[in-house]
């Protein structure tokens, strides 16, 4: 539109009957032209002072390895401890459940 001069833009979908189609239309705005305008100014600049890097296997390299393997085995601790907890939740609904509670003595007492 930015290219043409139109003032508007008709989108339309269907499966070839009148039933099962949709339209849209989109009018020009000013605004979001000169955004897109802006936007491939600042693209052309980006590209201009665009430095590339070296990319590096980290693989090659102990310390990440060491890092990745520490991330790795956290999140196998969060998993196991997940599930450690899913299960003490369901014993102590169990037990309250059971009409008894588990005192810090270990002992079984009945629900006060």
């Amino acid at each position: 539109m930015l290219v043409t001069g139109a003032k508007q833009a008709i989108f339309v979908t269907s499966d070839g009957t009148s039933n099962k189609m949709a339209l849209m239309i989109y009018q020009a705005n000013l605004f979001t032209q000169a955004a897109l305008v802006a936007g491939w100014y600042q693209l052309d600049i980006d590209l201009l002072e665009h430095q590339p890097v070296e990319v590096v296997d980290g693989k090659c390299n102990k310390k990440w390895v060491g890092l990745e393997n520490a991330l790795d085995a956290i999140d196998t601790q969060l998993v196991e401890l997940t599930e450690q907890k899913k299960q003490l939740r369901g014993q102590v609904k169990s037990s309250a459940q059971a009409g008894k509670w588990r005192d810090l003595d270990g002992l079984d007492h009945p629900r006060r």
